[in-house]
């Protein structure tokens, strides 16, 4: 059997297979996935951005804080929108002063005396209600002045319990006017027993000087308070308190008035009763004397 094997050639071959080459990537779809890439990128993180994460509050403010991560809290909001207002302008800070009336004085004088403008002076004494109140200057009359380094602001003085005069300045005039001063009356009872004087009884009731003279004014007709006055009698009144912005002012008028005194000689009770404004017989004097 002829043999099939293949004739060795004299040559000595040493050689290894040749390794598969790496295909080479293609430049135009490395630039086609980044291209691609890219935008889609971009929008995940525009819409991670405006949308709030689930379970937390979204923080008010602007685009910029967002991208910070600094929460802005509503005072800060509050606090930025105040400063952005125009500041409110500031109250004019004026001085004052009291001008007192005393013998010989004028309100030229004191307007003088004080630095006071006296062309404003001479504006306001062509004002009625002013130059009323001039010329019944009396000592004792109190004026609170306002002024502006000696510019008149305003003028204000209590003539009397009811009633005060007011001036202001308008622009380049002036306007007076007069004004009422309400007050509260308050109705008081005091009682006493008399051991030696009226006027030591009622001092021990809490009454003062003016009330116990009305007292005796009452009853002058009928009873001696220095003569007639026997110990144990007894006396009972009601009179007016005046009080004026929660202070009291003054002792009022006496609304009505009751005494009671025993004759020794003869043995009988002398009732006398005053009754004033209104004060119906039968009343709380009646029952308490």
């Amino acid at each position: 059997m002829q043999s099939l094997s293949r004739p060795v050639s004299p040559l000595l071959h040493d050689y290894k297979p040749t390794a598969a080459k790496k295909p080479k990537k293609s430049r135009a779809a490395q630039w086609f996935v980044v291209g691609l890439g890219l935008p889609l990128l971009g929008l995940f993180l525009v819409s991670t951005l405006d949308k709030p994460s689930e379970g937390v509050p979204a923080q008010s403010g602007s685009f910029a804080d967002g991208l910070s991560g600094e929460p802005v809290s509503i005072e800060e909001i509050a606090v930025s929108t105040a400063a952005r207002k125009p500041l409110p302008e500031p109250i004019p800070q004026y001085s004052t002063l009291e001008l007192k009336i005393s013998r010989g004085d004028t309100m030229e004088k004191l307007f003088r005396a004080h630095s006071l403008d006296l062309g404003h002076l001479a504006q306001i004494s062509r004002l009625d209600e002013v130059r009323q109140t001039f010329r019944a200057l009396k000592p004792g009359d109190v004026f609170e002045v306002t002024h502006d380094e000696g510019q008149l602001v305003s003028m204000y003085s209590a003539l009397d319990l009811t009633t005060g005069l007011s001036i202001e300045r308008l622009d380049d005039s002036f306007a007076a006017e007069f004004v009422d001063r309400p007050i509260e009356k308050r109705k008081r009872i005091a009682q006493g027993v008399i051991d030696s004087s009226l006027f030591l009884a009622g001092a021990d009731a809490g009454l003062s000087d003016k009330v116990i003279m009305n007292i005796a004014g009452i009853f002058a007709w009928d009873v001696d308070f220095v003569l007639d006055i026997r110990q144990g009698d007894s006396f009972v009144v009601q009179y007016e308190e005046i009080w004026q912005d929660g202070e009291f002012v003054t002792d009022g008028e006496i609304v009505a008035a009751a005494h009671r005194g025993v004759r020794q000689d003869e043995g009988v009770v002398e009732r006398r009763v005053h009754r004033h404004q209104g004060a119906t017989p039968g009343g709380e004097l009646d029952a308490q004397v």
